[in-house]
């Protein structure tokens, strides 16, 4: 798979999350404008300059659906833009993304199922040729069974995947499998009494333990500690560097802060956090933590700033 198509693939399951958070919150319901500012820190002479990178402009509908999301280099100069649409039940049926020229780039489109669970996604060049599409297979409780993707030109599905529950119809196996059928992978998922994930585990093609993902949660559920380890519990780290993250919360359960461990134990990066007085998130601020001359220094990294308006 190629770069530029992996790019789009995770745009496209982060705009999607954007999504779904703005539909489950009630808070986000009754907002008409997010306007998301990023900025880097630039070190000039022993202090740290605010430097505007970018804006993103996230326009809901009255009934808490985006309804478009503009995204522009610093203030003015527009990068793209994507236009949302939805069907009679108020799912998504249409992406359409649109380059600074205001021509069409790419469009996906969703179909449903009859109890509402998506069953095809389908993303389309802008001379609206087939780029790939996913299919899903549900069983009769509704639950995801299979998921096939296809890339246009080669014909046979190019990945698939296979899903599995335990007797409490939380997932419990999910298996990657090549085009030619081979088994590629498995994640296996165990849950606590309640329900939540504490573990996932992933076992490489000649079926050996190689990584878990292991979830703390504290007295109010709220996750507080994620840990990578090998196969011998010890830590190791992902592909951004970390090996652990500790998180901590307000009284309103918000995350405000967020610490990564490397491999060694040792705290290398940090996000705060800041929240107004009706609960909304208004900035996070991003950190390198360095031990140098003696001291630990946390050196500012990037900041995102929040905007709401209401209807």
């Amino acid at each position: 798979m190629n770069t530029n198509l992996i790019l789009r693939l995770l745009f496209i399951s982060f705009i999607l999350i954007r999504y779904v958070n703005a539909d489950d919150t009630s808070k986000i319901k009754i907002v008409k404008l997010i306007t998301e500012s990023k900025y880097e820190f630039h070190n000039q002479f022993g202090e740290y300059l605010e430097i505007l990178e970018n804006q993103i402009k996230t326009n809901y509908d009255k009934s808490g659906n985006i309804s478009s999301a503009v995204k522009y280099k610093g203030k003015n100069q527009l990068l793209s833009k994507d236009i949302f649409f939805y069907n009679n039940n108020g799912l998504l049926a249409e992406l359409s993304s649109y380059g600074s020229d205001g021509l069409l780039v790419w469009k996906n489109i969703y179909k449903y199922g009859k109890h509402k669970q998506i069953i095809n996604e389908a993303s389309y060049d802008f001379d609206g040729s087939l780029n790939w599409q996913d299919k899903y297979k549900y069983n009769n409780e509704n639950h995801l069974i299979e998921k096939s993707s296809y890339l246009d030109g080669e014909g046979e599905e190019f990945i698939s995947h296979t899903f599995r529950y335990n007797s409490e119809k939380e997932l419990a196996k999910e298996t990657s499998y090549y085009p030619d059928g081979k088994r590629s992978s498995d994640f296996i998922y165990t849950y606590n009494s309640d329900g939540k994930l504490i573990e996932e585990k992933f076992y490489d093609y000649n079926k050996n333990l190689t990584l878990k993902d292991q979830y703390k949660y504290d007295q109010n559920d709220n996750l507080k500690e994620w840990n990578l380890v090998d196969n011998n519990g010890n830590l190791i780290n992902n592909y951004e560097g970390f090996a652990k993250k500790i998180y901590q919360y307000n009284r309103e359960g918000n995350i405000t802060d967020i610490e990564m461990f490397n491999e060694n134990g040792t705290v290398v990066r940090k996000i705060l956090y800041k929240y107004g007085k009706d609960g909304r998130l208004i900035e996070s601020v991003k950190f390198f933590v360095k031990f140098m001359f003696g001291k630990i220094h946390e050196i500012p990294i990037e900041k995102s700033s929040f905007y709401y308006e209401r209807w």
